[in-house]
């Protein structure tokens, strides 16, 4: 029996292994095809250089991010330098590439930079979100204790808490949970009295005792026609499908 057992390896390794010539031919075809390359994208002091922020475009085409300098940080994009703040932070890139936002404190107020610009200063602000196709913006913002969402530059109504606004697939609607609150510091939890519902358009749903935050719990559908969402009242927790009212095109 071993001596079988040694032929066989013997013939295997004469014949070019244990693969044939054709199919060490193609597995050599395919390693070339896979070839990997690098193309240098930015150059950076790392002794200021806030590592976390660095975000490439989606499609590519651009570089950002943040840098740390004598008590100042601001946002470096495709290596040019933009405006000194107290602070940046969130850098994002539109879908398309086309835009960046990001948040950036100074003088103890808040605001989004978009492509640049400041927006109207507050005394804080969250997440900039772009639309799926890159033509809206979209974040919270706060004044006292009272906040509201900003869509390109318009106030929302102001309620006493909302989350980050998701935007439909066409881009053409927003939405955000709000809440107006009998206890602040239950807000979160759910408790306390609070009343919990979505605003899509500005257009004010049904209320809750809580409504379930983030994506895979509030979601339009791919139609864009629709927003599904999970919400509580008392016990009984609910799917809730609202369906989006169409604005008629008039000549």
């Amino acid at each position: 029996m071993r001596k079988i057992i040694s032929i066989t390896i013997i013939v295997a390794l004469l014949s070019g292994g244990l693969y044939s010539s054709e199919e060490q031919e193609a597995k050599k075809s395919k390693s070339e095809k896979t070839a990997i390359t690098a193309s240098l994208i930015a150059l950076v002091d790392y002794s200021s250089f806030i590592e976390e922020s660095f975000t490439v475009s989606p499609d590519g085409n651009h570089v950002a991010y943040a840098v740390g300098l004598d008590n100042k940080q601001f946002v470096v994009m495709d290596g040019e330098e933009g405006k000194h703040y107290d602070g940046v932070s969130y850098i994002i890139f539109s879908p398309d590439g086309n835009h960046m936002a990001y948040p950036a404190e100074l003088d103890n107020k808040q605001f989004v930079v978009l492509d640049g610009k400041e927006g109207k200063h507050y005394d804080g602000v969250g997440r900039p979100i772009f639309s799926p196709d890159g033509n809206h913006v979209a974040y919270p913002a706060g004044l006292g204790n009272k906040w509201f969402e900003v869509v390109d530059g318009e106030e929302g109504k102001h309620y006493d808490a909302v989350f980050p606004p998701i935007f439909s697939p066409d881009g053409n609607h927003v939405a955000y949970i709000a809440v107006k609150a009998k206890s602040l510091s239950v807000v979160i939890e759910g408790r306390g009295g609070n009343r919990w519902f979505v605003v899509v358009d500005g257009e004010e749903g049904k209320q809750y005792d809580r409504i379930y935050e983030g994506k895979k719990w509030v979601s339009f559908d791919y139609l864009s026609d629709s927003l599904r969402y999970v919400a509580r009242t008392g016990e009984e927790i609910y799917l809730v499908k609202e369906c989006i009212k169409k604005i008629e095109e008039t000549e």
